[in-house]
């Protein structure tokens, strides 16, 4: 009987203590695989991340990751986000972040705009899984910035990087989709390229890029504007695909390739670029005011196929320019003309209608004022203005209806007239083009005539009519 209880009684032990053993090892397997985020499955080992699809699956319920704005302040605010969402519905912001490295971590979208600015610490911007930023990337005032690293960044509506000064570096995927705007200021990059798969912008601009040689992409339109300007005088600007854009300015590059340019909706102007040749073959309009301007290595141009320029005609100081004779189809001007320079010869054979006054002067004797002066058949190609022409020897000066009824003439020799009140008084140069009812400048912004002389500038502040 005893024999019999000691059995009993130590089977019921062995009982309890395995019971004990099983209960200890599934305590400890549910807290190595604990609840992930209060209960709901499984936690993985604390040296493990668990696959990106089950972050994000998990991450898509988080309100913290549906919120419209997120302004950080700090690297663990963004890697706190980082770890909870893959995946941004808003906008993101960080203004005077303390420290030097900005890392997107795990981050792959951003459903609205990034913007960093007014952080001086900043030295670099990095994203190993960043794809995607719908708005805006917006960087401005960040004086440290050395280098941008976003190798997977494929899609971003609109760049606009300003105040960058020693920015060298910027690495997005060489194919990146979506832009609808580029605007890059100020900033130390040698090149700007990688932008192959753009059809279509509003803006493109770029200015102020003292160290940038060249920029090329492939942009088909600009619906907006276009505009290069203050960068390295060496800068080789490429836009072999472009057809059409609404305003171009182009100033400080030392080669320009349109070849394939059509047509300019308003305004087209070169100014004080250092290129030996603007060959523009296929362009056909302009809608608004062409000026090549202060071009001084300029000798060959080639607009040959341009039937129309509906503003005015600026082509003043290319030092090198010894003919105007490229514009060999032109038909009709619809402002007014601008010529100054040491041009020898004008040349438009098919030049009928210009509905604006016109001013040309020449250092060259060999000028002669009277293809201009002398009407075809008793009417003159300007209606409705004053006509003066200054050559070397001679100033000649026409009054014409809108009719093209030449209304008075005069003639003297050019450095008579000036120097009875030096081009400047009632009877000088700028009296007789400013008393015009019809404007020198018609539809022509001022900040199109920056760059030419004070002359020009003065006549323009007049702005008759």
């Amino acid at each position: 009987m005893k024999h019999g209880l000691a059995f009993l009684l130590s089977l019921f032990v062995a009982s309890t203590f395995a019971k004990l053993d099983i209960q200890r090892q599934r305590l400890s397997a549910a807290e190595e695989f604990g609840t992930f985020g209060g209960g709901k499955g499984p936690r993985l080992p604390h040296n493990v991340r668990p696959h990106a699809n089950f972050l994000n699956n998990k991450r898509g319920l988080s309100e913290l990751c549906r919120k419209d704005h997120h302004f950080i302040e700090a690297s663990g605010d963004l890697r706190t986000l980082g770890l909870q969402c893959g995946n941004i519905s808003g906008s993101v912001t960080l203004s005077n972040y303390q420290e030097s490295v900005v890392d997107f971590g795990e981050i792959e979208n951003i459903g609205g705009s990034l913007i960093i600015e007014d952080s001086s610490s900043i030295v670099k911007i990095q994203g190993r899984r960043l794809k995607k930023i719908s708005g805006v990337f917006f960087i401005k005032n960040l004086t440290s910035l050395v280098a941008i690293e976003l190798p997977e960044l494929k899609y971003v509506n609109a760049i606009e990087w300003k105040v960058v000064p020693i920015l060298t570096n910027a690495h997005l995927d060489d194919h990146v989709e979506g832009l609808t705007s580029i605007t890059i200021s100020d900033s130390s990059l040698a090149t700007i390229n990688g932008f192959q798969k753009v059809d279509e912008l509003g803006i493109l601009d770029i200015n102020n890029n003292r160290f940038l040689e060249r920029i090329n992409t492939n942009v088909k339109k600009v619906t907006k504007e276009l505009r290069v300007h203050a960068n390295a005088k060496e800068l080789e600007l490429e836009l072999p695909e472009l057809k059409s854009a609404r305003n171009i300015t182009i100033r400080d590059t030392s080669s320009i390739e349109l070849p394939k340019l059509e047509k300019v909706d308003n305004s087209l102007e070169f100014i004080e670029n250092q290129v030996s040749s603007l060959l523009l073959s296929n362009l056909r309009s302009i809608g608004g005011t062409l000026g090549i301007m202060q071009n001084n290595q300029l000798s060959n141009l080639d607009f040959g196929n341009v039937t129309d320029v509906n503003g005015g005609l600026v082509i003043a100081n290319n030092t090198n320019l010894e003919k105007i004779d490229f514009l060999q189809q032109l038909k009709q001007i619809g402002g007014a003309i601008y010529f100054e320079g040491k041009f020898q010869d004008t040349d438009f054979p098919q030049l009928k209608l210009v509905k604006g006054s016109a001013f040309i002067k020449s250092n060259s004797v060999v000028l002669d004022c009277n293809k201009w002066i002398t009407p075809l058949h008793g009417r003159a190609i300007i209606r409705g203005g004053k006509l003066l022409c200054i050559s070397g020897r001679k100033q000649k000066t026409q009054n014409i209806s809108q009719d093209g009824e030449v209304l008075d003439e005069s003639e003297a020799g050019s450095n008579e007239q000036n120097g009875k009140d030096g081009g400047k008084g009632k009877n000088g140069v700028l009296s007789k083009i400013t008393s015009s009812s019809s404007s020198i400048f018609d539809n022509v912004n001022i900040v199109w005539i920056v760059g030419i002389t004070w002359v020009l500038c003065l006549i323009h502040t007049f702005h008759l009519g």
